[in-house]
């Protein structure tokens, strides 16, 4: 009886720090760089850089429109 409880109580060890790492996995999978408006404001800056003004300027709407925080530099950067 003894045993079997060390067997449980192990496993559901086990299982809890498994479950633990599945969820901080998760949470690290999602980064600044995938972020929509990350993605549309570098997109803007080489096209930009590319002299395709209008393409960029796009670009950099899209950025203005999924930003709500009106002092968020990269918000601020599109604008400009």
């Amino acid at each position: 009886m003894l045993r079997n409880m060390k067997y449980n109580i192990i496993k559901i060890l086990i299982i809890s720090i498994i479950v633990l790492f599945v969820g901080f996995e998760s949470n690290a999978q999602k980064t600044a760089i995938y972020d929509q408006p990350s993605e549309y404001y570098q997109s803007g800056l080489a096209l930009f850089n590319k002299h395709q003004f209008g393409a960029s300027q796009q670009l950099f709407k899209k950025t203005i429109n999924e930003i709500k925080d009106p002092y968020s530099i990269m918000r601020i950067n599109a604008e400009y």
